[in-house]
């Protein structure tokens, strides 16, 4: 009965292939991954649905689905980052991109996710789009391949659904985001589940959920697919809610990013005795335009992997401030760069990040303070200049003073014979 309603009508509407997607430079990709082999025909440019669905039920049972629906829509909207993430990026960005096309009859709910590549022109080009309902995938291909179906009325469902909206440049205000519906336990809203993490953690309550290989590949049927389950379990439970999750934890596994790209698998074997360190995926990050890497380093207990943690030689971290001069000053990435660029005159640094502390209410708002993570010889060099410094642009003297961190700490900086790399464990 629930997947009855949720079908798609006859009279399907979707946005003509003859107006090409964006990034349309990028081919579309030929052959479908295995995880999709037994979906339904795929909709082309030229064909429609293979079987159209009955008209949507409102009464009995289906009622209160639709109920649990609403709400989840209710609960995504309410998000502290919806705003951030949809609103703001729809009036900023989102100016020239379609919208749905209005008066659409029939109440929808279709999964969607993205698959982005790198291109010459585009760092994060479209390469594939995949919808999905709950018993099909009924589109599945690139810029240009066909027409992806857009309703007014259609409740999209994804995790972190704005990447792909952006890709797609769809403006669509009627969405449930899976990162936003799923909170973790004993965390403020910026931590959020990973959508794999979210299936391991809700396979015992969700039987339809897939069992996946952790080295597979990104499939973005699969990730349409789970994201829809997960979105009709919330619904389906109304008006209860599943309670925060516990962050999925790896305790044999050690989890490295931001590898320089170069970086010899040889020598970042070097630093884990008794772990094996998988192969190193490179990516381009968006931000920086540089490459760098990522890799897990899987180990034989949990002791082994505790040991080797410890063991990791690691970048200082310094605390500075408080810049006072700077209280009015709302350029957090100048501010970065500028005490950047003034502490790599001791040495190298990994990085800095400039914050300002919690106010206490009724009490006037703290000056600015930074985080600064630099090689040990730069920590030294530092305390060899003193503990009160200035820079061109904050005239005034700030102090400087190095933080001994504990040895087990879960994210630390590490540093390479060029460059460095940042270790976690979860």
């Amino acid at each position: 009965q629930r997947a009855s309603f949720l079908g798609l009508p006859a009279d399907t509407p979707s946005i003509s292939s003859a107006q090409p997607m964006a990034h349309s430079t990028v081919a579309a990709s030929a052959t479908p991954s295995a995880a999709s082999a037994t979906a339904a025909k795929v909709v082309s440019g030229n064909s429609a649905p293979s079987q159209p669905a009955k008209k949507p039920r409102t009464e009995g049972n289906d009622t209160k689905l639709m109920d649990g629906w609403q709400a989840v829509l209710e609960r995504t909207r309410k998000h502290a980052h919806y705003a951030m993430e949809y609103t703001r990026r729809f009036e900023e960005e989102g100016k020239t991109w379609r919208r749905p096309s209005p008066g659409t009859r029939g109440k929808l709910v279709l999964g969607l996710d993205c698959e982005m590549v790198y291109a010459k022109d585009d760092t994060n080009a479209l390469a594939r789009a995949t919808v999905v309902s709950f018993s099909s995938a009924f589109f599945r291909g690139g810029p240009g391949a066909g027409a992806l179906p857009a309703f007014a009325k259609t409740i999209l469902v994804g995790h972190a659904l704005q990447n792909d909206l952006k890709a797609l440049r769809i403006c669509h205000t009627k969405v449930v985001d899976t990162a936003l519906l799923f909170k973790v336990q004993g965390k403020t809203d910026w931590q959020k589940h990973k959508l794999r993490s979210l299936v391991s953690l809700m396979r015992s309550k969700v039987a339809t959920l897939q069992n996946f290989s952790p080295d597979a590949p990104h499939d973005s049927r699969q990730d349409a697919d789970w994201a829809l389950q997960l979105a009709l379990y919330e619904a389906s439970i109304y008006p209860k809610a599943t309670a925060p999750l516990k962050l999925q934890t790896f305790p044999k596994k050690i989890f490295i990013s931001e590898i320089p790209m170069g970086t010899s698998k040889a020598e970042v074997q070097g630093l884990f005795r008794g772990g094996v360190v998988a192969e190193i995926s490179n990516q381009l990050q968006e931000d920086t335009g540089k490459w760098l890497g990522r890799a897990t380093v899987t180990f034989q207990s949990q002791a082994d992997r505790d040991a080797a943690i410890t063991a990791l030689a690691r970048f200082a971290c310094v605390h500075a401030g408080p810049f006072r001069e700077w209280s009015s000053r709302r350029d957090v990435a100048k501010m970065q760069a500028e005490l950047e660029h003034y502490f790599s005159r001791f040495g190298r640094v990994a990085g800095c990040r400039v914050f300002r502390l919690r106010t206490v209410p009724g009490q006037p708002a703290y000056p600015p303070v930074a985080q600064v993570s630099c090689h040990p010889a730069t920590a030294r060099a530092l305390l060899e200049a003193g503990d009160l410094h200035n820079i061109a642009t904050h005239r005034g003297f700030f102090k400087v003073k190095i933080v001994e961190e504990e040895a087990t700490k879960k994210r630390c900086t590490v540093p390479l014979s060029s460059g460095h790399f940042v270790a976690k464990v979860q």
